[in-house]
């Protein structure tokens, strides 16, 4: 009453078996002791409850002992403590240390975890794991206590966790150091298991060891989800099994087995449980038939041999079948609930049977929901649009689907309802849909266009033929004029040819005349670049900075005897040889100072050789020192760079070579960026004057030859430029 309706489901009450319990504090840990009992520790007790008679039988007062875990051995409990080592309760008086003859190796300071029994040759241990102080062994017989740690073959101290399988191994998981396995008992050799080894765990941090029922153990990893190890043969074999929850709960401390083989972890996040079976993770939400609604608080569970569990919470206990945690459950059917089209609900088309739409509806939108479902957060869609998807989609969060730019034609929407657990529905829920297409695209339509096609093809056929006609016609009486015209234009044509061969002859000679001094003029600005120019006045600047007034002066004086001289040189066809070999000299001199002297130069006349009367074409010879320059020694940086040019007379030519101990020919062309584009240009430009110089002298005696110099240690090209001989040039500037 004044409450609402209220539901109630079998399956949401599967753990419903509740004993009550007044707690003053909350239980921090719970251990089965056989039969209808378990153990349960709080901060100040370790009591003990009996399910039929439904109270606490044995109460143990921990008389302040800061309590990390306890385990029972032999009807004895032992309390493993964060700060004075493992006591014992055996119910006869208050607890009491474990007893130890000789070195305790600081045991009564250790803060300890697991405790586990074992047998070697015959004699009964205790394995004890310590955090940050290492494996203590103990031998109940003559109570002595050995130690090994990250001195004497533990890869680290820091030990989180402990057990022993069922093949009696004992396995050690540690804190970033990978799962220990205790090879010999002994003398306590271990071998270790670490991530960066092939078929091994997905962690290093080991936070919980399970051994399970078949022999095996499993290992819970921080994050990255459970790994069951098996031995096989002499070594081991791991399977992994991540959690591929879309949110998967984190940071797990504790787990145990149930008798149906299913692993329970206790996460920060709440209680996992790993289906043996599917090998699924099941994340168990409070309130939904296992773990208690959020308002009772859960502390901790516990595994009996019966194949029950039990949680306690922080109003008592609550019991329940392991098998009903995972057990298959009948899915509803899924249900198309809204249907909507660029974002407007048509709905109602879903009441209609099969949907139709317009080709420009093929925007749609569709949720889905499946009424009955206990807990929607444990259900999930799989869908798929016949014609459109390959295979089964999943729904979203919020399980809607979306489908745009949908041809025309006919499909059908399926859907159905599964679980996190791997199970899907065997029925279909299944929605016809017809996209018609637009009115071009119909049949009646391609019909009316090959129609037209048809009758504009013949109107275009008829025209062209009366067109023909009429073509035929004027070209017959084209043809007849064109007769009469022929015999009067054939006198004209051959008056205007005798002209146009006057003219050419004319224009040929004009022509030569024009690209000889085009080239002439490509040779004077090739000498004398913007950036030559600007990195000479650079280097007057720099000498003027540094107070050097008399390399200033030197700089200037020969820069502008360089000017004049090719501004001189330039208003003549041909200038004497030594005014040339001045002006070479000039240049080098300037374009040694501009690079600091980084090479050496020779200029050296061969023979009795009359500069001062025999004549060349000006600023021939300067585009090859510059390539031997810029393209051969300043390209390499093993030795120091130079270059000699030669004058002299052979024959009827006067010849200059040009040889530098640069990287060569070869190697200029062939280096990455390197500006050979322009050397090209410039010797293109002095094979294109040396055919007009060979064609205006009637001879073939101008030439340029080059030659790699690379191989028996040698490095460098050389260049020979011949000029023919000219004793009485027309237009001439005379050294005189």
């Amino acid at each position: 009453r004044n409450k609402g309706l209220i539901r109630y489901s079998d399956y949401q009450n599967r753990f419903s078996s509740f004993y009550s319990l007044s707690l003053s504090e909350p239980i921090k840990q719970l251990r089965m002791a056989g039969g209808d009992r378990w153990w349960y520790r709080t901060a100040s007790h370790i009591q003990l409850y009996d399910k039929r008679e439904k109270r606490t039988v044995k109460r143990y007062d921990l008389n302040g002992l800061w309590i990390s875990n306890f385990t029972e051995i032999g009807g004895k409990l032992y309390l493993s403590t964060y700060d004075k080592g493992v006591w014992i309760q055996d119910g006869s008086t208050p607890p009491y240390p474990l007893p130890i003859r000789g070195d305790t190796y600081g045991f009564r300071q250790a803060d300890c975890g697991n405790v586990v029994s074992d047998t070697i040759d015959g004699a009964p241990y205790l394995w004890i794991a310590a955090w940050n102080s290492g494996l203590y062994k103990y031998n109940c017989t003559d109570r002595t206590l050995t130690l090994t740690n990250a001195g004497n073959g533990l890869p680290d101290n820091k030990l989180i966790c402990m057990t022993k399988d069922m093949n009696g191994d004992i396995w050690v998981g540690t804190d970033g150091f990978g799962l220990l396995h205790i090879s010999d008992k002994k003398l306590v050799a271990v071998d270790r298991f670490r991530t960066e080894m092939p078929n091994s765990i997905p962690s290093n941090t080991v936070r919980a060891i399970v051994p399970a029922m078949d022999g095996s153990v499993w290992v819970v990893t921080e994050y990255l989800g459970i790994s069951n190890v098996k031995k096989s043969g002499n070594g081991y074999t791991f399977q992994n099994f991540p959690n591929t929850n879309p949110t998967p709960w984190q940071n797990p401390h504790d787990a145990l087995e149930d008798a149906l083989g299913n692993l329970w972890i206790a996460t920060e996040d709440g209680l996992v449980v790993f289906d043996a079976g599917s090998k699924k993770f099941k994340q168990l939400q409070p309130g939904q038939g296992i773990v208690p609604p959020r308002h009772i608080a859960l502390q901790t569970c516990a595994a009996n041999s019966d194949s029950t569990v039990v949680m306690a919470t922080d109003r008592g206990f609550v019991m329940g079948r392991a098998a009903d945690v995972v057990a298959k459950r009948t899915l509803p059917k899924a249900v198309v609930n809204s249907f909507f089209v660029h974002d407007q609900d048509f709905s109602h088309l879903l009441r209609q049977g099969p949907i139709e739409l317009d080709h420009e509806q093929n925007f749609f939108t569709l949720t889905l929901s499946a009424p009955g479902a206990i807990d929607p957060h444990e259900m999930q869609f799989a869908f798929m649009l016949e014609g459109v998807d390959k295979d089964w989609r999943l729904a979203k969060a919020d399980f809607s689907v979306s489908y745009t730019d949908i041809s025309r034609g006919d499909y059908r929407f399926l859907v159905r309802t599964g679980d996190y657990m791997g199970n899907w529905n065997t029925h279909l829920s299944e929605i016809p849909i017809h996209i018609k297409g637009p009115y071009w695209q119909t049949p009646w339509f391609y019909g009316v266009v090959i129609i037209l096609f048809f009758l504009i093809a013949y109107s275009v056929f008829r025209y062209r033929l009366d067109q023909s006609k009429k073509l035929n016609a004027m070209q017959i009486a084209f043809n007849e004029d064109l007769k009469q015209q022929l015999a009067l234009k054939t006198a004209e044509v051959t008056a205007q040819m005798e002209r146009i061969e006057a003219g050419r002859k004319e224009k040929l000679e004009s022509d030569y005349q024009k690209r000889l001094s085009e080239s002439e003029l490509k040779a004077i600005r090739a000498q004398m670049n913007p950036h030559f120019i600007f990195n000479v006045l650079s280097s007057i600047e720099s000498y003027i900075l540094e107070k050097d007034a008399e390399a200033a002066s030197r700089l200037v004086q020969k820069f502008a005897k360089l000017n004049r001289l090719v501004l001189e040189n330039s208003a003549y066809s041909y200038v004497s040889v030594a005014r040339e070999w001045e002006a070479l000299n000039l240049y080098v001199e300037l374009e040694a100072l501009r690079f600091n002297n980084e090479f050496d130069y020779d200029f050296s006349i061969l023979g009795n050789l009359d500069m001062k009367n025999l004549f060349i074409p000006p600023m021939l010879v300067q585009p090859l020192i510059e390539n031997a320059i810029h393209h051969g020694i300043r390209q390499q940086v093993n030795w120091r760079g130079k270059i000699q040019v030669t004058v002299q007379q052979d024959g009827s030519s006067i010849c200059f070579t040009i040889v530098d101990n640069g990287i060569g020919l070869g190697k200029s062309r062939s280096k990455p960026n390197h500006p050979y584009k322009k050397a090209s240009m410039g010797l293109a430009m002095i094979e294109e004057r040396l055919k007009l110089i060979n064609r205006n002298a009637g001879c073939t005696a101008g030439k340029l030859e080059l030659t790699n110099l690379a191989g028996d240690g040698l490095s460098g090209t050389k260049a020979v430029l011949c000029v023919p001989l000219v004793l009485t040039p027309f237009s001439i500037l005379d050294i005189h």
